[in-house]
């Protein structure tokens, strides 16, 4: 029963890609005619429109602008919507948050606090009842990630694992990337591949532990402490809206209403960030492309 409501979910969301809310008279002088936050497609896209429209509309009422919110039924098509600068307000990956830097100057203000907890680990998990217990066990083994091959915690470090463990990608096991780490998580339940990649606290999720049996998995390994995923903002936003908009965020634990939010979205709390906590994901960046790089 629990599998047939996750695929009933599964075909609803794969037909959703947007939602708007409800348009406001008032206006932030300047602004455009919506404050625009981009989510992106950790989780599927209905479940990522039911556990953010609380702080949409928290901000819409806050800032007494109309708020947009935009999610993607997969990475691909969110990652179009990221680098053509759509966003005021984005919630995404490490990686992504890097790159946007980078390009469009995007600013970290927030970082997510989930389970009471300020940071995040990549893991790689198997079934209990497999015979695979350690890194080096996944040789000739079909892998899943989730995502893409620019999803921090989900391919990028546990492809850097595999590899320090002595497993080459493309040739000593088999990829499969699939549209989020939840779904690489339902894979793996049902054996369509014999470990998957994600963040340690994956298991928790109300929709992954309400579908099936997590006390069926194990962790195989896990990578050290990592800064939390980011909220990032657009540099073009006058200075004041940026301010004010970190505000809230950073401010959401301290009101019953905010407290609410937070625990729409999943999350115990929004916690202050800095570009230098993302340092240590430009490492990890560099040492994958050189992974890639010809070797002399």
């Amino acid at each position: 029963m629990k599998r047939f409501a996750f695929l009933i979910c599964f075909v609803f969301s794969s037909l959703m890609e947007s939602v708007v809310f409800a348009e406001s008279s008032q206006h932030i002088e300047g602004t455009k005619e919506h404050l625009v936050i981009g989510v992106f497609p950790r989780r599927s896209p209905a479940d990522t429109v039911k556990n953010f429209t609380p702080l949409a509309k928290y901000l819409e009422s806050q800032l007494n602008h109309p708020v947009k919110l935009v999610t993607s039924k997969n990475y691909s098509i969110f990652s179009q919507s990221l680098y053509r600068n759509e966003f005021d307000l984005v919630h995404l990956n490490q990686y992504d948050y890097i790159k946007l830097n980078e390009k469009l100057g995007y600013k970290v203000i927030a970082q997510n606090e989930e389970f009471g907890h300020k940071t995040i680990r990549a893991s790689l998990f198997a079934r209990k009842d497999s015979d695979i217990n350690k890194l080096e066990d996944l040789k000739g083994k079909k892998v899943g990630f989730g995502g893409s091959k620019q999803a921090m915690i989900s391919y990028v470090i546990p492809t850097l694992m595999l590899h320090e463990a002595g497993l080459k990608r493309g040739t000593d096991y088999i990829e499969q990337i699939v549209r989020n780490p939840l779904n690489t998580i339902f894979n793996n339940y049902t054996g369509i591949v014999d470990a998957s990649a994600a963040g340690n606290r994956v298991l928790a999720l109300p929709a992954v532990k309400n579908h099936i049996d997590i006390s069926k998995f194990k962790v195989i390994a896990s990578s050290k402490d990592y800064s939390h995923l980011p909220w990032a903002i657009n540099d073009n936003l006058k200075p004041e809206i940026k301010e004010k908009v970190k505000s809230i965020l950073l401010n959401l634990d301290k009101s019953p209403k905010g407290q609410a939010v937070l625990k729409s979205a999943v999350l115990t709390g929004l916690n202050p960030a800095s570009d230098e906590d993302y340092d240590s994901f430009r490492e990890v960046i560099k040492k994958l492309e050189m992974l890639d790089s010809p070797q002399m």
